[in-house]
């Protein structure tokens, strides 16, 4: 099975097991992005690297989509606003990551999750992050 075959019958579990998140992830286009590392979204597709899904399950694959599908339906990429980039992910992804294990997905090893950021918003959790940085980052200088 190649790996759009794959991540098209992660798509169409999640249509049967999961209406909500299959019903957005039809919605987003699947491209390959050979390299990348992981998945993202830019909130109309959905960037894949093969080599990565493949090294997932299929409940992995499928806790990874619905992950992706999250970002879109809670607008992460339109509310970053002037926000670090790279911050702003982290701290949707552990408010994402909460959510879909209380949804009792699977998700894969060294995803992002921290139960002290139960019921945050993603901005709640990227001032959090943010504070904790510049404080590490002053004692650094110490």
């Amino acid at each position: 099975m190649t790996t759009l075959e794959k991540i098209k019958q992660a798509r169409q579990v999640l249509i049967l097991d999961h209406i909500f998140y299959g019903s957005k992830a039809m919605r987003l286009d699947l491209i390959e992005k050979i390299g990348y590392g992981t998945l993202a979204t830019d909130g109309k597709c959905i960037l894949y690297d093969p080599a990565y899904l493949d090294s997932l399950n299929n409940a992995e694959r499928i806790g990874i989509l619905a992950h992706e599908v999250l970002h879109v339906t809670l607008l992460d990429h339109i509310r970053r606003g002037n926000r670090d980039l790279a911050l702003w992910n982290i701290a949707t992804d552990y408010r994402i990551n909460l959510i879909l294990i209380k949804d009792r997905f699977i998700l894969p090893d060294g995803m992002l999750l921290d139960s002290r950021f139960e019921g945050l918003s993603a901005e709640g959790i990227y001032d959090i992050l943010k504070q904790e940085k510049q404080e590490k980052q002053e004692k650094q200088e110490g």
